[in-house]
């Protein structure tokens, strides 16, 4: 509770707590570790998700949260295979399928965005932002008419999604 409500400090001492008691708990390490990264103690939560993940390797939420990190840290080769990590432990991880494109994207791996955008699509089809990322990765590069497929295409899944319905205004005709 208290670090969804953004009180970090309270949040790190129970999860320091918690770790005390069970100092092997993936729970806690990474929680613990997402409350370091938004206090902006970056290596010691570095430190706690690899605790984490030599715990249990296939924690998915541990692995997308190292990843997004480290992408966060211009260390995009690292994310990615974090990334690819997260999705063995959990194929249908719409966070890490997302957070996998925007790193090949940032990589330069245009292909390789799309191919992992177009694969969360099939696997994690209500993960709404896969839609809207690889419409906005179509516009950017010309290709407005498949922009507009992905996006009527989410439509007819989520037929009141306000975000697709914009994007889809913003593209009108050419």
């Amino acid at each position: 509770m208290a670090i969804a409500e953004g009180r970090n400090d309270e949040a790190l001492r129970c999860f320091e707590r918690m770790l005390n008691l069970a100092p092997n708990s993936v729970y806690g390490l990474t929680n613990a570790a997402m409350a370091l990264t938004r206090l902006d103690r970056k290596a010691e939560a570095e430190t706690l998700y690899r605790r984490a993940l030599g715990i249990d390797p296939k924690d998915s939420e541990t692995a997308d949260n190292l990843g997004l990190l480290l992408g966060k840290q211009g260390r995009l080769g690292e994310a990615i295979e974090l990334f690819k990590q997260a999705l063995e432990g959990d194929p249908r991880n719409g966070s890490a399928i997302n957070n996998l494109s925007v790193a090949y994207l940032q990589s330069g791996k245009t292909n390789d965005a799309v191919a992992a955008l177009q694969y969360g699509i099939r696997v994690a089809p209500d993960y709404d932002i896969l839609y809207l990322n690889l419409a906005r990765l179509y516009a950017g590069t010309g290709n407005r008419d498949r922009a507009k497929q992905v996006l009527l295409a989410l439509l007819e899944r989520m037929p009141q999604n306000q975000s697709a319905r914009k994007a889809l205004d913003q593209l009108g005709e050419p």
